[in-house]
């Protein structure tokens, strides 16, 4: 039976997923309003809906991805740089020299750091450019608004926040398991 009430899951002060039915619910079943929170940061527009068998595919593989790199996502050059410059360099690693910021110029060019370091779920995100490294043993998300539905103050400025591991991957977890609960006609393929 489909939830008919907003839920979060996990700590919106540091990670949260927030979900809300679909609603026209009664008439569409495989469709909701599922966001990502980032430090009290809305990651998308609450007019958004997603497909929940595409939703929840592209987080099960970011989590999957998470927990099989967990001591594979630092490199040693991000311990010298600065977030925005970590920031940079991910995101040099899949643009052509055309589109490189001159002003980070100096930065190397390394292959294979786009798809290691990358977050990138649905059209739900896809107005934030989002990164994450490990720092301190934990998490470490670095993002900025890109484009609109991103608030216009949000657009282009920088962000951090620090995740527990464990914190980030049970938050996931709990949702994907109300979802699969809550939607079993849908074809979530997680089941």
């Amino acid at each position: 039976m489909i939830e008919n009430s907003s839920k979060l899951f996990g700590d919106k002060s540091t990670f949260a997923i927030s979900y809300k039915p679909y609603e026209n619910s009664k008439d569409i079943h495989d469709v909701a309003y599922c966001h990502f929170i980032l430090g009290e940061h809305f990651i998308g527009s609450p007019d958004e809906c997603c497909l929940l068998g595409t939703w929840t595919l592209f987080v099960d593989k970011f989590k999957r991805h998470l927990e099989s790199n967990r001591t594979n996502l630092f490199n040693k050059l991000f311990s010298d740089l600065t977030d925005r410059e970590i920031f940079e360099v991910i995101m040099k690693s899949n643009q052509l020299e055309s589109e490189f910021d001159p002003m980070y110029d100096y930065l190397p060019v390394i292959d294979n750091l786009w798809g290691k370091h990358c977050v990138r779920l649905d059209e739900t995100q896809d107005a934030y450019e989002i990164v994450v490294i490990e720092h301190n043993e934990q998490l470490k998300f670095i993002w900025k608004g890109w484009r609109a539905p991103c608030p216009q103050n949000e657009i282009g400025k920088l962000y951090n926040l620090n995740v527990e591991y464990d914190n980030f991957l049970s938050t996931i977890e709990e949702c994907l398991t109300f979802l699969i609960t809550t939607y079993p006609d849908v074809n979530i393929g997680l089941k």
